[in-house]
């Protein structure tokens, strides 16, 4: 057992020494016999044992990203807008290597909007119709101070206002006539209203949840078309056949709001 133990305890000792710093002469090489085992694991063509050891000056931390973080003015194509969208405010800010800070005050200052360091930019895009372009545009500039002009306010004639509520007159127009005219029953004509009216108005207020569910709670709900758009596409005419449908039952309502 001391035997084995006096083993021990010189191979520890032996180990120790091998691994050592400075144990040996200056300049050695392999072939050096008071090396005793060469070792350069620094890579300066010099044996580690006749070198004082090196001292770590600390350590550092880096995050990964799923994108390259690179200058601000490197490139303007870092990012698809696909890949812009899935991000929020300040992991964009990251990828161009720009303050946060100043990032949201100018998306807040184009916007005219109060814009979060958490926003996603899919919410930006599907609210307020910020463009990917446009916002690749903001990043670049930030270190130029040079932000683009701010966007008009979104109006009726992005969506189509009045056609599509010209088109619904005139349909319902169309179906009128063909019941004046027998070639289908004045019951099928209020029918097929009713049952727009029931359709644009399910598709306006669905959207419309889901919009302030995206807005209030952050869900964003993967659809293949802009939930804003299509809420205002079926607002136009839900709001039209309301007009026909009030007009329709105008003498109940008389009625019913008639206080003796």
């Amino acid at each position: 057992m001391r035997k084995l133990l006096t083993i021990l305890f010189l191979s520890l000792f032996l180990i120790s020494l091998v691994s050592a710093w400075d144990t040996c002469v200056d300049d050695c090489t392999g072939d050096s016999p008071a090396c005793g085992a060469y070792l350069d694991t620094n890579n300066d063509n010099l044996c580690d044992h006749g070198q004082p050891k090196p001292v770590q000056s600390g350590t550092s931390q880096t995050i990964q990203l799923s994108v390259p973080v690179v200058a601000a003015e490197d490139s303007h194509d870092i990012l698809t807008g696909q890949e812009l969208k899935e991000l929020t405010v300040t992991e964009v800010a990251t990828v161009y290597n720009i303050n946060p800070e100043d990032y949201t005050e100018e998306l807040s200052k184009y916007l005219n909007i109060k814009v979060s360091n958490n926003h996603p930019f899919q919410l930006l895009h599907d609210n307020y119709g910020l463009e990917p372009s446009i916002a690749k545009e903001i990043a670049l500039d930030i270190p130029n101070k040079q932000t683009p002009a701010p966007q008009q306010a979104i109006t009726g004639t992005h969506y189509n206002f009045l056609p599509i509520t010209i088109f619904t007159i005139l349909l319902y127009f169309l179906t009128l006539l063909l019941s004046k005219r027998k070639v289908i029953s004045l019951r099928n004509h209020r029918k097929i209203w009713n049952i727009l009216l029931l359709l644009t108005f399910l598709i306006s207020a669905i959207l419309g949840i889901l919009l302030v569910i995206k807005i209030e709670y952050g869900w964003a709900i993967p659809l293949p078309f802009n939930i804003l758009t299509w809420h205002v596409y079926a607002g136009i005419p839900f709001a039209s056949i309301s007009i026909f449908h009030t007009l329709w039952h105008w003498p109940y309502l008389k009625r019913m709001f008639k206080f003796k």
